[in-house]
């Protein structure tokens, strides 16, 4: 706070400050002090100008490149040939999109040759803004049964895959351990490999992914719904490919896609 005393050799916003400008400080820092922050200023935005116009102006898709699909416009290019003939459940929120961002869960709905049954949700709900437990509901805009999973129970209960042959799961992730979709879909897996109902997760993007794993390995004895097993805090996959790796790690009987 400028409001307090400063004494000499104190260092102010990383400067070390020499004593003539050491004194009562007021409502605004030393006028020398707020010079120099301004030169220092200018000369870092002049760097960063010339930075930008010296760099090379990258093409909108590199050549050689084919531009990342989410899993949801991978399905529908596809004929949505994975689900024909099926009765399928979803496990979605609102970053459940595609790339033109329209909502999975309509996309589905309007769909031929398959039958979306149930919506399940995870954490905040459908629109994501929901705290605490989320109770059951309809989708206002499709009419479908909402069964929230995280409610009394963080699992599909037996009932709810009884008559399902597939679940989707559409979730954007960020990547890290205590983003409990990751958990959500964990749970999924195991419930639907209790059940014989297969999975097919609508991949997308880790947004961190390019950075790799990062942080500490979490330990056994701290595993819960916000960690749910040993790993850094910032895992680096998919969530397609966490659900290979769970399904390796742990034995699963499931079809995955």
């Amino acid at each position: 706070s400028w409001s307090r005393r400063t004494e000499v050799g104190e260092t102010l916003d990383g400067a070390l400050l020499s004593p003539d400008l050491v004194g009562p400080l007021t409502a605004q820092p030393p006028r020398r002090y707020r010079r120099a922050m301004r030169r220092r200023s200018s000369l870092l935005l002049l760097t960063l100008l010339l930075g930008c116009a010296a760099a090379p102006r990258p093409e909108a898709t590199p050549r050689g490149l084919e531009p990342v699909l989410p899993g949801i416009d991978a399905l529908e290019a596809d004929g949505f040939a994975l689900l024909q003939g099926q009765r399928v459940g979803l496990l979605t929120n609102r970053t459940g999109r595609t790339a033109d961002g329209r909502r999975t869960t309509d996309v589905l709905a309007g769909a031929e040759g398959f039958e979306l049954v149930p919506i399940f949700t995870p954490e905040h709900g459908l629109d994501s803004i929901l705290e605490g437990d989320v109770r059951a509901s309809r989708d206002a805009v499709t009419g479908l049964p909402i069964r929230s999973l995280y409610a009394s129970s963080r699992r599909a209960q037996p009932e709810a895959l009884a008559d399902l042959d597939l679940v989707l799961f559409a979730v954007q992730d960020v990547g890290v351990r205590f983003y409990t979709y990751s958990t959500t879909l964990l749970y999924l897996l195991e419930e639907c490999a209790t059940a014989g109902v297969g999975v097919a997760v609508l991949d997308r993007p880790n947004p961190i992914a390019p950075w790799g794993a990062m942080g500490p390995v979490s330990l056994p004895e701290h595993r819960a719904f916000i960690c749910p097993d040993d790993m850094p805090v910032a895992h680096g996959l998919t969530l397609g490919e966490f659900a290979l790796w769970q399904r390796a790690r742990k034995g699963l009987d499931l079809e995955l896609t």
